[in-house]
């Protein structure tokens, strides 16, 4: 006699159906599920990073806004004491709070400007610019350093390569269409000789007043020291150290600068 008590479990029927998980029509459900599942972080990861840049630029602006305002807010305030004394070219406190407040305004001026990149941002560095210089005719390479600013008057079409810094504790004045070359250095401070003044409250300092004319040509480089004077059309060579006038349209090189040519 056959036994049929176990003839149920190897039955045609039950061995050879397919299980549910293995049918194609499910195996293809699965890959659609996959591929949607795919395509919606493709589109998510897409959505973060628009929104990502979105708040970037956001940012960049809201920084560039907050700047102009903190710092005109500042240049409208009245002068103390101390910055009334920088400014006329006598000995003053530089500890002084609004001046300390005055550079550090500046100084975030400057940092706000060399970071923007001039192929994306060129409009904010324009306003960055016209801001802290006051003139939107001036034409600066990042990275620039100033100090203060309002004390730098520069003429239309002046012109600043790279790393160059200007430390106008006393007025800067130059003329129209005037070239700096990189790392040209315009410095009005000056500290006493003796060390124990110079090291001792209220850490005294005074800028004398640096005037350029137009139509000059800086070469890399040049270093303009406090109180020195040079007219138009003149040019100093690069790695020049000017500590004494220059005359109109003369060829100054050499540490100290020496004039070569006086016939430009």
């Amino acid at each position: 006699m056959k036994n049929f008590a176990s003839s149920s479990s190897s039955s045609p029927s039950s061995s050879s159906s397919p299980s549910s998980s293995s049918s194609p029509s499910s195996a293809s459900n699965d890959t659609l599920a996959l591929a949607l599942a795919a395509g919606a972080l493709v589109v998510a990861g897409a959505a973060t990073a628009y929104l990502a840049t979105g708040r970037r630029e956001d940012s960049r602006e809201g920084r560039v806004a907050r700047w102009i305002k903190e710092t005109r807010a500042a240049r409208a305030k009245p002068h103390s004491e101390e910055k009334t004394k920088m400014i006329a070219g006598e000995t003053y406190k530089c500890s002084d709070k609004q001046l300390s407040a005055d550079r550090d305004l500046s100084h975030d001026g400057c940092a706000l400007f060399n970071s923007l990149a001039l192929s994306e941002h060129a409009s904010l560095r324009k306003r960055v610019l016209a801001e802290l210089l006051e003139n939107e005719l001036v034409h600066v390479e990042a990275p620039f350093h100033v100090d203060y600013g309002y004390n730098l008057r520069c003429a239309n079409g002046v012109y600043f390569n790279f790393n160059c810094i200007v430390l106008d504790s006393a007025p800067i004045t130059i003329g129209e269409s005037t070239m700096f070359g990189p790392g040209c250095q315009l410095a009005t401070p000056n500290h006493p000789l003796s060390a124990r003044e110079r090291h001792s409250e209220p850490f005294p300092e005074i800028g004398k007043r640096i005037s350029i004319g137009k139509h000059c040509w800086f070469g890399a480089g040049v270093i303009v020291c406090p109180g020195v004077t040079i007219g138009d059309e003149c040019v100093l060579a690069a790695g020049s150290v000017v500590v004494k006038d220059i005359p109109s349209r003369s060829l100054a090189a050499g540490c100290p600068a020496k004039v070569i040519r006086s016939d430009l």
